[in-house]
């Protein structure tokens, strides 16, 4: 409970707190129960007031009574502050001079707090955490950092797509492995610690590992995405120091492990192996801001084999009803103990249109709309072509044209449609005019772009694309040097729709790289009344990599997003701060600190068919609830969907939620 007065409040663990009696006028008054004090005080020590016109001799026959020693600790105001006698609890002896007439009031001396609001300069923009426009949507953040604001001994792993673990607002709270981190041989090559992992000095990069185009694998997980630096900032931004935002957890240690590339897209073995990783190397939370719609052994294995960290796991952005017949996502409807599935609610405290909902499957909500955080830096574009001049012409064209054997090059720059501004190019102007059958024809970068000392590199381009599906397809091609052939394909896409792709091109960092965007079509066509296939239409083509200079927290180092993974970081941040708290807590006392004591909202009620708890998180009371338990063995330890697009070719695989 938290009572205000004069910009102080008075932090307590639960929300009974004894009242103060004034003293009966019979001294004869039987002795009466010790009050339950919750509420923190100083251990020993009561405030009493004695009656104004009193002997002290009555004085002296309360205080022996109540077992308190008479000379006064302390003045508080025209009460003094009184010290117990050595086995007599505060409690009891709070009982006893009630009964006395001699005594006006007696109390606890309570512990009183400033009220613990960071000076971080964008709290007034995280709603979530603290709301000063819709009263009870947000988690009581700021009245729980009364209580605490962390602890650098816990450990949460971001099982994401990297942390940008430069950040400003997160370089402090970084973890860091202490078998390979000491003496200063974060890189000699060797696994000092024996974990099968080379220098993980700083976490784990997965991706590629079970891949055959492997590229990653290594000890560097930097985030060319965003996706986990903006999880990583909810869980753990470092709090009160003056830039940016403050995450759940003002003091902790962000574990990043690496499974999704710079496109949201990840294997189940990678998964697997990521929440191994984590779970084998401290980790006592697990945050996976994703989903898959297909069961995976091997992600409930390792879940399975790490009973003791709890995995907190997004519900995803279906807007479906994960109870219904063929409505799967994993691992939130996987049966283990140590999972927590989320939600997202909105500023108004209502389940997000966007989110899944279960009344069997997801536990409880938390915010998950316009959420700010933490962003990656990139630096300067490298590729900027907006085609608003012509691409093919003058003396220094910076695109040339081709076709395969037997077929006609149609590319040309159209100003009649555009995915993203002005002019864009397209494989057969104008509009609404059909493509050639058995045609395959591109553009491509006349000079290589230089990715030279560049890390972290990816391609983004805005695209709208109508080919017949099965059969036609747009695509995108990139080699080091000029001779592209049909196996350095990157991406391709057939049927009817537009998307702002990005392509993670970080296997050519630090060299040249040639592009080609071309449109392959076989020799049937589809019969009307169908209509015309239109092609394809790019636009605004850029390439950028991530960068390591930073400007101390401004504006381009956080972005807004929504999504059940935004949720997901609210709840891993407040189990971070009940294990500050509560570090012995049991796996299963840490998740029902969280799901329990949640704010109740109809509109989640399992009634309702929208979680099993029927609440939105609560971090204050999540805190207070926590108790103590033995330690448990220091162990621990996926959803697969892609990001919303028109159709892909390559395999099935897993994205972020």
């Amino acid at each position: 409970m938290l009572v205000w007065i004069c910009g102080l409040a008075l932090a307590g663990v639960a929300t009974v707190v004894a009242p103060v009696s004034t003293a009966p006028v019979d001294a004869a008054t039987p002795t009466i129960a010790a009050p339950v004090i919750e509420a923190e005080h100083v251990a020993g020590q009561v405030v009493v007031r004695f009656a104004d016109s009193m002997s002290d001799t009555a004085k002296d026959s309360a205080l022996s009574i109540a077992r308190v020693e008479g000379v006064p600790v302390a003045r508080a105001g025209d009460a003094v502050v009184l010290q117990t006698e050595p086995g007599q609890s505060v409690e009891s002896a709070i009982a006893a001079l009630r009964t006395r007439a001699a005594v006006r009031y007696a109390e606890p001396n309570y512990l009183w707090h400033t009220s613990t609001v960071p000076n971080d300069v964008r709290l007034v923009d995280q709603w979530s955490l603290h709301n000063t426009g819709s009263p009870g949507a947000d988690i009581d953040a700021s009245e729980a950092w009364n209580l605490t604001t962390g602890s650098d001994s816990v450990v949460v792993a971001i099982v994401d797509s990297g942390v940008a673990y430069d950040h400003p607002d997160l370089a402090a709270n970084m973890w860091t492995n202490p078998g390979e981190s000491g003496g200063g041989r974060e890189t000699n090559h060797v696994d000092d610690d024996n974990n099968g992992y080379v220098d993980d000095f700083r976490g784990w990069d997965v991706v590629g590992a079970s891949r055959a185009s492997a590229s990653d694998s290594d000890n560097d997980p930097r985030d060319i995405l965003g996706h986990g630096t903006h999880v990583a900032g909810t869980i753990g931004a470092v709090g009160d120091n003056g830039i940016g935002v403050a995450g759940v957890a003002w003091h902790v240690r962000l574990m990043p492990v690496r499974v999704f590339d710079g496109e949201g897209v990840a294997t189940s073995a990678d998964i697997a192996e990521g929440f191994s990783y984590a779970a084998n190397m401290g980790a006592r939370i697990v945050n996976y801001s994703g989903g898959g719609a297909t069961f995976s052994q091997a992600v409930q294995d390792a879940i399975s084999s790490h009973p003791n960290t709890l995995y907190v796991v997004a519900a995803g952005n279906e807007m479906r009803d994960l109870d219904a017949n063929g409505n799967n996502t994993y691992p939130c409807e996987l049966p283990q103990a140590n999972i927590v599935c989320v939600a997202a609610t909105t500023q108004n405290d209502t389940l997000a249109s966007f989110s899944n909902y279960s009344e069997n499957s997801v536990d409880l909500a938390a915010p998950g709309v316009n959420i700010l955080s933490t962003y990656p830096a990139f630096g300067p574009t490298l590729l900027n072509e907006t085609f608003e001049t012509d691409p093919f012409g003058g003396g220094s064209p910076r695109w040339n044209t081709g076709a395969a054997p037997g077929s006609a090059n149609t590319w040309a720059v159209t100003a009649q449609y555009s995915p993203g501004t002005g002019s864009s190019v397209t494989d057969s102007p104008p509009q609404f005019t059909p493509y050639a059958n058995s045609n395959d024809s591109w553009i491509q970068t006349n000079t290589a772009v230089n990715l030279t000392g560049q890390k972290g590199c990816r391609l983004q381009y805005p695209l709208v694309v109508d080919a017949e599906t099965g059969s036609d397809f747009f695509y995108v091609s990139g080699r080091a040097d000029a001779a592209i052939t049909s196996s350095d394909l990157l991406r391709a896409w057939w049927g009817y729709g537009g998307v702002n792709d990005v392509i993670d091109i970080s296997q050519f960092d630090g060299g040249p790289l040639y592009l080609r965007f071309g449109l392959d079509s076989d020799a049937s066509s589809l019969p009307p009344p169908v209509g015309v296939l239109d092609g394809a239409y790019v636009d605004n083509i850029r390439v950028n990599c991530v960068s390591t200079s930073y400007s101390g927290g401004g504006a381009s180092e956080l972005t807004y997003l929504s999504g059940t993974s935004m949720a997901t970081p609210h709840v891993a941040g407040v189990a971070a701060l009940v294990l500050a708290r509560a570090p012995s807590l049991t796996t299963a006392a840490l998740r029902s600190a969280l799901v329990d004591t949640g704010d109740v909202l109809p509109s989640l009620a399992a009634t309702a068919g929208k979680t099993s708890s029927g609440r939105r998180l609560d971090a204050f009371a999540a805190v207070s609830a926590a108790g103590s338990a033995p330690p448990p063995p220091v162990d621990g330890g996926f959803h697969a969907l892609l990001p919303s697009r028109v159709v892909d070719t390559r395999a099935p695989s897993v994205g972020a939620v």
